[in-house]
């Protein structure tokens, strides 16, 4: 139920004080009971309230957690590309053993090839088509001048333009000589072996008439100019330039050189030998994208660039001679390049290791590799590739899965949406492949030209798979109803899961709810909902086990036997109802329930009516609703170790409990527990805690520090020693307030402080002196001695107005004025002051009037006076009568104004005082019986007059305490 009140505890008089539990027991009765049925939820649109888990995954759904993995295939890519990628086909030549060389016949109407072998010492015309040897160069007769002994290359040349023959130059590097053959029939034309020295390639100018000729050995460039039947040399140069010239080409009044041992490729003026370009640096080697090693082999292009056989990197590039850049590059790189020249279709010819190869890219499909097996049952995620695609290059993917290897091999190449469709970009894989455990992948690299390709650099496919071996868990927060407001009744547990799609996977997999008591950990309720469809919902309104629990958790299992399956859950939610509730309070209390206390003062024993209990006060509307009339609460010592339980007492119709009585408490040595009496150390600690057994979430306690009582000393003091009571005081002293063996107001190490007071009680001059604990023996910081000493003298004067509170005591002569300590053991020390009195000053204070009882508590054994002092402030005061009542509000008895000795009479005049000459009550009731000890209230009744004559009826209530 909601809390209609709070309680109010202040000063009141007994008219007030008896309307007012009037009041909140009619607060009480009418309180009505708030039905509500809130809900809990979880998992729409996210998991938000989970306080923990382990091994499971949660945003919008909840599930194992998987193992996220990937299998690479750059090794597989790097064997794909080295495997072919590029090569359209390998011409195999029969009887072709060893070929340095190969190039096509520019003859029109011709498909010849020339193919150079070192090994057969002959040069081999090829047919495109048949791969047949056509004719043959080159005399088996080592004496005939047409004896090949170290053939390197040949080049074929169209004559007809210049009215000449068609011809076939041969460098014979092993002669050290070229020669010139008639290539439609064969016959030696005529050979030039002056000065050369290895010659590596001779070419044909036909329209100058000029056979240019690599002179290796000598680093140099000849020359010759051809004649009907022979040759004969024109020039040489590029000695200064040239360490190994391997390879000539010429256009255009330009020479273009492959020198092989200063890593470089010349384009040279033909006239004079200069460098107008040059790729590659001079004598230095390197495969980045300035340098070459060990070139080969040089083109012109007809675009202008050149293409160049990088033999050192194993690469064939295209370069942009002007800009000294690489425009293209061929992939893969080629082992043991020996020659390159590019088609006019774009396609290449090359010599590689001994083999004829036309490269060149086309469309085409590959299998990435052998079949691969993850070793279990996955989820096939996605594919991520890493690839270089050109314009007019693409590359596509299929992929084909089984959960046997056997039936790979037969599996149908899936794309996302079957056979028929192929992934073109990064993707999820299609949800068809789930659960198998081997696979392969396909590409199509698709080009629209010989010269371009897609490179795929890797291939990653990503998966996951579930561990069989480990349960996932997940606990929700805590599922409570708010803190106004307690769980009468549990209602269900609904919810939402996703199942596998095939129902064979679900007897797979396992998702067990528990429902865990959220004060103890007990799980309290559990069931299954792997095996139910979409929507699960659990009643809770006959368990037993949740009859008394206000808070939940709830707690999800989840198994799976198949690691590529697991359970899902949506969302879950709990149903409740619940009535408004209010936390409680607790606390300690002194014997009249009024004030909180923080320190509780024990004897050793109980002796001379000394109090000896602890009071404890409990406030919880949640009992007082269900109207339980009575409640234990647990006290805990915590040095002694003695523990004991105190039981509470609904007080009236409120929500307040408390034991009258009390716990009986002692200082001792040893403690038992459980036997209704508390046994504690000096300084020990006592804590009372109480759990609401509706709410038991609802926690309160207080605790208070048990102190050793101890019986102070007070001495007052001058600048000359100690004095007596009742000695006469002059003005030249000044007074000094010692205390000793308040051990018991001694509460920390450090220095604690103590306040008493120097009363006049003619002048109602009244000074508070604080006084500080004197330190230990030999220490300056440790503070336990129980000893308080007035650092600071109060100074004495006479003949002033008396000022409150203002540092020295201002009396008259012939006053007498008391040193008091306010402190239940401690006497009152009176003192007199030397001389005649002078005039009375004026008497201030706050409000109109005020009713002044003291000692306050009244210590009957003590032999003191208790006396009653009545000041007026603003206005005079007739005082009629004062009536006395005990702490339940009945009357004890009425002292009318006339028995009271007072010294200035019941008439008390605007800033004056009166007060009793002796005891103000003989602490007898209206029966003439001695009334006992405890806590009294004394109200004045009497006529007030202000300063501007109006009159009216005034009380005033004072309470007070004896100690018998």
């Amino acid at each position: 139920m909601r809390r209609g009140f709070i309680l109010i505890q202040q000063m009141i008089s007994m008219v007030h004080y008896w309307a007012t539990i009037g009041l909140l027991a009619l607060i009480i009765h009418g309180s009505a009971h708030a039905w509500q049925t809130p809900k809990w939820q979880d998992g729409i649109p996210q998991f938000t309230r989970i306080d923990s888990s382990q091994s499971v995954i949660f945003d919008s759904t909840i599930t194992l957690q998987s193992v996220i993995t990937t299998n690479v295939n750059s090794q597989t890519m790097t064997q794909i590309l080295l495997g072919g990628l590029g090569r359209i086909d390998t011409v195999i030549l029969d009887g072709v053993q060893n070929p340095l060389d190969f190039n096509k016949v520019p003859i029109p109407n011709t498909d010849i090839f020339l193919v150079t072998d070192a090994f057969s010492r002959k040069v081999y015309t090829i047919n495109s088509s048949t791969k047949k040897i056509v004719s043959t160069f080159g005399s088996e007769n080592v004496q005939d001048p047409d004896y090949l002994l170290a053939p390197v290359k040949a080049r074929a040349y169209d004559g007809s333009n210049q009215g000449t023959f068609n011809g076939m130059l041969v460098t014979d590097a092993g002669n050290d000589k070229v020669l010139m053959f008639n290539y439609l029939d064969g016959t030696l034309v005529w050979t030039y072996d002056t000065n050369l020295n290895e010659p590596s390639a001779a070419i044909t100018v036909i329209d100058s008439s000029q056979v240019i000729i690599c002179d290796k050995g000598n680093s140099r460039i000849v020359f010759l100019a051809m004649l009907a039947n022979s040759a004969v040399f024109l020039k040489s140069g590029g000695e200064s330039v040239l360490s190994e010239p391997v390879d000539i080409e010429y256009q255009a009044g330009q020479l273009l050189v492959t020198d092989k041992v200063r890593h470089a490729v010349y384009v040279m003026d033909a006239n004079d030998f200069s460098i107008i370009q040059q790729f590659g640096v001079d004598n230095e080697l390197g495969a980045d994208a300035t340098h070459l090693s060990s070139p080969i082999d040089a083109q012109f292009l007809p675009n202008g660039n050149v293409l160049i056989a990088d033999a050192g990197n194993k690469r064939i590039i295209e370069v942009d001679m002007a800009r000294n850049l690489i425009v293209w590059e061929f992939l893969p790189r080629v082992n043991k390049i020996l020659s390159a020249t590019r088609l006019a279709n774009d396609e290449m010819l090359s010599i590689s290791d001994r083999d004829v190869l036309v490269l060149g890219y086309k469309t085409k499909q590959y299998i990435l590799g052998k079949e691969r097996g993850l070793g279990r049952a996955v989820d096939f995620d996605s594919l991520s590739f890493s690839a270089n695609i050109e314009d007019g290059t693409s590359i596509r993917y299929q992929m084909r899965t089984a959960i046997v290897l056997a039936d790979l091999e037969g599996a149908d190449w899936i794309g996302p949406t079957g056979e028929d469709s192929w992934y073109e970009t990064e993707f999820e894989l299609n949800s068809v492949h789930d659960g198998d455990r081997f696979y392969q992948i396909r590409a199509e690299l698709t080009t629209n030209s010989p010269l371009r390709t897609a490179v795929l650099n890797s291939l990653t496919l990503h998966y996951h798979y579930f561990n069989t071996e480990r349960d996932g868990r997940v606990l929700s927060a805590i599922i409570a109803d708010t803190s106004a407001s307690t769980i009468t009744n549990w209602q269900k547990i609904s919810g939402r899961t996703i199942l596998p799609i095939n129902p064979t996977d679900r007897k797979e997999i396992s998702l067990v709810i528990n429902v865990i008591n959220a004060n103890t950990g007990a799980r309290v309720h559990s069931f299954s909902v792997s095996d139910q469809e979409s929507t699960f919902e659990e009643i809770l309104t006959d368990v037993s086990a949740l009859a008394t629990v206000n808070r939940i958790r709830l707690e999800g299992i989840f198994n799976t036997n198949n690691t590529s399956v697991a359970p899902i859950l949506d969302d879950w939610a709990v149903d409740w109802v619940s009535v408004q509730s209010s936390p409680s309070s607790i606390k300690f209390v002194d014997i009249q329930n009024i004030n909180d206390v923080d320190v509780v003062r024990l004897k050793t024993d109980s002796n001379n009516g000394e109090p000896n209990s602890i009071f404890v006060s409990l406030t919880d509307l949640n009992l007082a609703q269900r109207s339980i009339p009575r409640i234990k609460v647990a006290l805990n010592a915590l040095q002694s170790g003695d523990s004991d339980s105190l039981e509470l007492s609904r007080q009236g119709a409120s929500a307040e409990y408390f034991s009258i009585s009390g716990m009986s408490g002692f200082i001792r040595q040893t403690a038992g527990t459980n036997n209704g009496v508390l046994e504690m150390h000096d300084r020990d600690t006592l804590i009372v805690r109480y759990v609401d057994p509706i709410d038991p979430s609802d926690i309160s306690q207080d605790s208070i520090l048990i102190v050793e009582r101890t019986r102070a000393i007070l001495t007052v003091e001058t600048q000359t020693g100690p004095v007596e009571a009742n000695q006469d005081i002059r003005t030249i002293d000044s007074l000094y307030l010692h205390i000793t063996n308040e051990r018991d107001h001694d509460l920390s190490p450090a220095r604690d402080s103590i306040f008493a007071q120097i009363i006049d009680t003619r002048t109602n001059d009244l000074e508070t002196i604080k006084l500080l604990e004197i330190p230990n023996s030999g220490s300056s910081t440790i503070f336990s001695t129980g000893e308080f000493y007035s650092p600071k003298g109060i100074n004495i004067t006479t003949g002033q107005a008396a000022r409150i509170e203002n540092g020295r005591l201002e009396t008259l002569a012939g006053n007498q004025f008391v040193a008091q300590y306010l402190d239940l053991d401690t006497a009152i020390v009176f003192l007199n002051m030397v001389g005649t009195p002078i005039g009375e000053p004026a008497v201030e204070g706050e409000g109109a009037i005020n009713l002044l009882l003291a000692p306050n508590p009244y210590k009957v054994s003590s032999g003191e006076t208790m006396r009653l002092r009545i000041e007026a402030y603003t206005g005079s005061l007739t005082l009629e009568k004062i009536e006395i009542y005990n702490l339940a509000g009945e009357s004890v008895k009425t002292i009318n104004a006339s028995e009271f000795n007072l010294d200035r009479g019941p008439s008390i005049s605007i800033k004056t005082r009166s007060t009793t000459q002796g005891q103000w009550w003989d602490f007898t009731n209206k029966y003439g019986e001695q009334v006992g000890s405890g806590t009294y209230f004394a109200r004045l009744i009497g006529e007030f007059t202000d300063e501007l004559g109006q009159k009216e009826d005034v009380t005033f209530l004072r309470k007070f305490v004896i100690v018998r």
